[in-house]
């Protein structure tokens, strides 16, 4: 369902003057991905849920953008956790991957003040860091996973997602962004965090230190506990 944000689309969609026409309708039905979520969010008690972002925000920002389904998620989740976004502090010369292919999206979820205290976002840079895996693990120690996830994989009657997917990312194999994510969700507590005020602009995706620290401060992972994450990583392996 990713459909990328126009500026012009955004702005006639601002200039609305009937918002009775609209008022407390749920997003579009052809939405496959808001009859899933809703239907999970349903079942769950309120303030529990996470929702786990590692896309785009281009549907998130379209259900916060609807009053039916803002109120859903504001009833429902805990946490937002979103894979994406450079650090406030970093020179970056490029916008990371998923804020940049819809950066209004990405400006909308992370201005709207009444969620930005169950904003939770995984800094790529500091987070995916290769090269501190390799000096905490060790080589040997990190060659071996390699070779028990590939045999895993190949070995097996069944085709296991995780071992695939780490094998798919060869420029940062068994660090790639979606299982450093799923990590980050199970264990938050076992993540080092900021709690800054942030703005993303809209026409890029590049994210920057607010201006003003009376902003609704969003906390940030910037560190992970990589001996932590690599055991809970073969955990997850078959025979881990």
């Amino acid at each position: 369902n990713y459909r990328s944000h126009t500026l012009d689309a955004f702005l006639d969609k601002m200039k609305e003057t009937s918002p009775e026409e609209n008022e407390r309708k749920p997003p579009n039905e052809c939405n496959s991905a808001w009859v899933e979520i809703s239907r999970q969010l349903n079942r769950q008690p309120d303030n529990s849920a996470t929702l786990l972002c590692i896309g785009p925000l281009t549907n998130l920002a379209d259900w916060l953008d609807n009053e039916v389904s803002s109120d859903l998620l504001s009833l429902k989740l805990n946490k937002i956790i979103i894979l994406g976004g450079n650090h406030p502090s970093s020179r970056m010369s490029n916008v990371e991957f998923n804020f940049s292919l819809d950066p209004i999206a990405a400006h909308c979820v992370l201005s709207k003040s009444i969620f930005k205290e169950k904003l939770y976002l995984i800094s790529t840079g500091g987070v995916c860091d290769y090269d501190a895996l390799i000096q905490t693990l060790g080589q040997q120690r990190l060659d071996g996973f390699i070779k028990k996830s590939k045999i895993s994989s190949e070995n097996s009657n069944q085709s296991f997602f995780l071992p695939t997917l780490l094998q798919f990312d060869t420029g940062a194999f068994c660090l790639s962004c979606d299982p450093v994510s799923a990590f980050v969700a199970s264990n938050p507590k076992r993540c080092q965090w900021e709690h800054l005020p942030v703005q993303v602009d809209s026409s890029t995706g590049l994210v920057f230190a607010a201006t003003t620290n009376t902003d609704t401060k969003i906390s940030i992972a910037t560190r992970i506990d990589l001996e932590g994450y690599f055991d809970w990583i073969c955990t997850l392996l078959p025979d881990g």
